[in-house]
């Protein structure tokens, strides 16, 4: 999905950019994130394109979907 990007204030008064869109193969959906500095690493990604992504932290929701977090050493490899 094309990525949305919100302001949000933290528990301590610090306003951050998140972002997040929907990536997808063959065997389901899942939400890619990344806060702060890390959003330059999914700037950028357009619906359609083929991609390989390296060094995502997986997490569980509390409704026990995973999702996948981006870190200051993920990439992505556009194909």
């Amino acid at each position: 999905s094309k990525a949305n990007s919100d302001e949000i204030v933290t528990k301590e008064g610090e306003t951050v950019r998140r972002t997040e869109l929907i990536v997808g193969d063959e065997t389901g959906e899942t939400k890619l994130a990344a806060w702060r500095e890390d959003v330059k690493i999914i700037s950028g990604i357009q619906p359609g394109e083929r991609l390989r992504l390296k060094g995502f932290q997986v997490q569980k929701g509390k409704d026990g979907t995973l999702s996948l977090l981006a870190k200051p050493y993920s990439s992505i490899e556009r194909n």
